[in-house]
């Protein structure tokens, strides 16, 4: 008995997306038929019959309920009648479920970041949401910073490091100073995030770049770094000539002159340890340098802090560009 029930109602759901599936292409022709436009008298003939014939094309048996003859005649509906439905009432129908999975998605990625964040001893707000979607869904997007290699040097046929040029351009730029190295470029690149995300005078999308670089300053004794560390977006190109400014009064637009840099690439995640570990396996290649800066450096990101084995770059910084 269970059995014919399952069957009636899988049979009963078949023709209800078929009838859907129909309704879909009868609306289009319809359309076609009348240049795109709907007069009154067709609006009115639609209000009419709409109930009708939405009733019968969407109500299925209830369970445990075949449906008989007599409403097997009802549920039939002619080529007219699909027309008559309007295409809101279509779209409202097969969207309704896109909404949850949306939903899930967003609160499966803030799931993510604030773990992400939480290692960090940094909060993600649920505000994040929107900025956390939007560079997801363009993840695929990048421009990269231009640049100019100089020169690339090998051993055994492996780049230990090279030595580059970044032009002149403007830069958003942050400075932010929290108790960790790590809290710090967490919540200047979450500003960021914002400002990219339609935060910003030109009220869109600006499009992400990559690197993000963060700016560390030496203490005195070599020690450690200053609680301050500034995190620089470089603007993409189609706004380097009239940049938008910041909704955020600590975001500022700078213009920043070409710049040399020594570089190394390492991965993971950067903390003031893992940086020390890179300023010093560069020194130890290098040698001294008259020509390097020692108590500035640049850390160059290329991946989200999502990323747990993201691309990252130590920047020694020339004194003469």
């Amino acid at each position: 008995m269970m059995y014919k029930q399952n069957q009636s109602q899988t049979k009963a759901k078949s023709v209800h997306f078929f009838f859907r599936l129909l309704l879909s292409l009868t609306l289009i022709l319809t359309d076609s038929r009348h240049g795109g436009h709907v007069t009154a008298e067709v609006h009115s003939r639609r209000r009419w019959r709409r109930r009708a014939a939405a009733a019968s094309l969407f109500s299925l048996p209830e369970p445990g309920h075949t449906a008989n003859l007599e409403e097997k005649k009802m549920a039939l509906i002619s080529i007219e009648d699909l027309a008559e439905l309007d295409d809101e009432q279509l779209d409202d129908d097969i969207t309704d479920n896109s909404q949850p999975a949306d939903e899930e998605e967003e609160e499966r990625l803030l799931a993510h970041w604030q773990a992400v964040g939480r290692t960090h001893q940094v909060t993600v707000p649920r505000e994040m949401t929107g900025p956390i979607m939007e560079m997801t869904r363009r993840n695929q997007e990048m421009e990269q910073v231009p640049f100019v290699t100089i020169a690339k040097h090998e051993k055994m046929g492996e780049v230990i490091y090279e030595e580059r040029v970044y032009p002149p351009g403007k830069w958003a730029c942050i400075t932010v100073g929290e108790k960790l190295y790590e809290q710090s470029i967490s919540m200047g690149f979450m500003k960021l995030m914002r400002f990219i995300c339609k935060e910003n005078s030109a009220g869109r999308y600006l499009g992400m770049t990559v690197p993000v670089v963060n700016g560390i300053t030496m203490l005195e004794d070599g020690s450690g770094f200053e609680s301050e560390v500034l995190t620089a977006f470089y603007l993409p190109e189609e706004f380097q000539a009239n940049p938008p400014q910041s909704a955020d009064p600590d975001i500022t637009i700078i213009h920043r002159d070409s710049l040399r840099v020594i570089t190394r690439v390492f991965f993971g995640t950067t903390t003031e340890e893992t940086i020390s570990r890179q300023i010093s396996l560069l020194w130890e290649l290098l040698g001294t340098s008259d020509d390097i800066h020692q108590d500035q450096y640049m850390v160059a990101v290329y991946e989200n802090p999502g990323v747990p084995s993201r691309r990252n770059e130590i920047w020694f910084i020339c004194r003469n560009p």
